[in-house]
C-alpha cells in the first residue's frame, strides 16, 4: 500500500505525532496528521486531519492545501496500522 492521495501527498509516518494519530484513532474523530508532497521527503510538512471510518476499515485523510486545493483519500486503516508498527520498531 502506497500513502498516497490524488493530491499527491505522503503522510508523514516519520512523525511521532502522525504515528501516535494513527495508532490512537477512534471512529469519526478528526486527529491531526502531518503530510508532505509525493517526491520531496524534505518539503515543508502540511498539516492535514484524519478520521477513522465508523466501521473501522478506512483512514480518512483530508488536506487542504494553501493555494486552496481540498481533497481526502482513504487508506486501509489495518495496513496503515502495521506499517506505522513496522516504522516504531525499526
Amino acid at each position: 500500500m502506497k500513502p498516497f492521495g490524488p493530491l499527491g501527498y505522503v503522510l508523514d509516518l516519520g512523525d511521532r505525532a502522525t504515528c501516535s494519530s494513527i495508532e490512537n484513532a477512534t471512529p469519526e474523530v478528526a486527529r491531526k496528521v502531518l503530510v508532505y508532497p509525493e517526491g520531496d521527503p524534505t518539503a515543508e510538512r502540511i498539516q492535514a486531519t484524519g478520521t477513522l471510518s465508523p466501521n473501522g476499515e478506512w483512514f480518512i485523510v483530508k488536506v487542504s492545501t494553501l493555494d486552496g486545493k481540498q481533497d481526502s483519500y482513504p487508506l486501509n486503516y489495518r495496513e496503515l496500522k502495521r506499517m506505522v508498527s513496522i516504522r516504531s520498531t525499526v
